[in-house]
């Protein structure tokens, strides 16, 4: 018979003042997360069905970390299924997170959270990331870094970012950037042999540079070159520039679609 590990994940916030700090470290687990009303700041459930690789939570000040253990399983306890770790965040009070993932499948829905700073790391697999209602503070960085894999970063408007700091290895991404109109916002993507998907909405005064070394930007009829820059329709029309994309990618592709 077959011992499947379920645990409970409850954080409160902690008592200190200020701004606080979420690190969630999911290791090579299926990693789910999500926005909630709710009075604690963190709440979920860990699911191991290899009864094997433990899940702990830890509160420093004003930092709160959830560490999923390193892998002790073998391969036949890892044909039980993979764990899973499901969160939920409130939105009582600022922070900033990081997320810390291996090769892994990984869900995230940021709606609404007040995130002050992002940072995304991955190894491999797939990476689905979105905000599904505007933040409601400014966040002065969101960083994805990826390894390999797809990755899917979805109403990048609605993150309300001041920079966006794309990067990563032989990997492929679609950057949705609908949402709340970004002002005054600037992205720089650096990777190397990927593939890079930039949607822009209509109606976002976007400019896009690129100084890329065996890589290319190719861009739809939405989009006009005007010698130095590609600029979205809204931008060529005169709209001041909401979005600045520079692209420094080796061996990719840089696609642009209205």
């Amino acid at each position: 018979m077959t011992t499947i590990l379920t645990s409970p994940v409850a954080i409160p916030y902690p008592a200190v003042a200020g701004d606080l700090e979420l690190r969630i470290q999911g290791g090579a687990c299926r990693l789910r997360v999500t926005p909630a009303d709710q009075d604690a700041f963190v709440t979920g459930t860990y699911i191991d069905p290899s009864d094997s690789i433990s899940v702990a939570s830890q509160t420093d000040g004003n930092r709160v970390t959830v560490r999923v253990g390193r892998s002790g399983a073998n391969f036949f306890e890892w044909l039980n299924g993979i764990p899973e770790l499901s969160l939920e965040i409130g939105r009582a009070r600022p922070f900033a997170l990081t997320i810390e993932t291996g090769a892994s499948e990984t869900h995230i829905d940021l709606g609404a959270l007040p995130i002050t700073r992002l940072n995304v790391s991955h190894g491999a697999g797939a990476f689905d990331i979105a905000f599904s209602s505007p933040n409601p503070l400014v966040m002065s960085e969101l960083k994805l870094s990826v390894g390999a894999g797809r990755t899917n970063a979805r109403q990048l408007g609605n993150a309300n970012f001041q920079s966006l700091v794309v990067e990563g290895g032989a990997a492929s991404y679609t950057l949705d950037f609908s949402g709340t109109a970004l002002q005054d916002a600037s992205a720089k993507i650096s990777t190397a042999m990927a593939s890079v998907q930039a949607r822009i909405p209509a109606g976002l005064a976007v400019q896009v540079t690129g100084e890329n070394t065996l890589g290319e930007t190719r861009a739809d009829p939405g989009f006009t070159w005007n010698g130095a820059a590609w600029l979205s329709r809204a931008a060529s029309e005169g709209k001041p520039i909401q979005l600045r994309i520079h692209s420094a990618m080796v061996m990719g592709q840089l696609q642009l679609r209205s």
